[in-house]
């Protein structure tokens, strides 16, 4: 949201005398975010500065548009690992489902033996621990 600001007052700024829907800042920012869903009036703003239209339009297009997609797919990302992470993968049984301390122990995994063994965190030792356990 503050980048879509800092756009809209850049826009009416550089074009707000010379383009009537960047006199104001309300249409300013309804400039800004007809950007972004591709209704834009590009012929009039390069009649007035064609340097700083294609500046704008392309810092705008590479800041904001990939910048709202990488945020979007970060919270996706984030969220199914957490849901998996909690219940598992759909279809699994709850038997095969992770402890934080096997989630610990993942993340830790590309540590040397030794160091593992000093956390008591050695995947291999938890293996052969459930192994016996299975024995009884």
């Amino acid at each position: 949201m503050p980048m879509l600001v800092a756009y809209a007052l850049i826009g009416m700024g550089v074009y707000g005398p010379y383009v009537g829907q960047f006199s104001t800042f309300e249409g300013s920012f309804l400039a800004v975010l007809g950007f972004i869903v591709g209704q834009c009036d590009l012929n009039t703003m390069m009649r007035y500065d064609p340097l700083w239209t294609i500046l704008y339009v392309i810092s705008l297009t590479i800041i904001i548009i990939y910048l709202i997609i990488s945020s979007f797919s970060a919270i996706l990302i984030d969220s199914f690992e957490y849901i998996v992470y909690k219940e598992g993968y759909p279809g699994e049984a709850e038997e095969d489902t992770w402890t934080a301390k096997d989630a610990f122990i993942w993340m830790l995994d590309i540590l040397p033996s030794k160091w593992l063994a000093a956390l008591n965190l050695n995947k291999n030792k938890n293996i052969n621990d459930n192994e016996e356990g299975n024995d009884i």
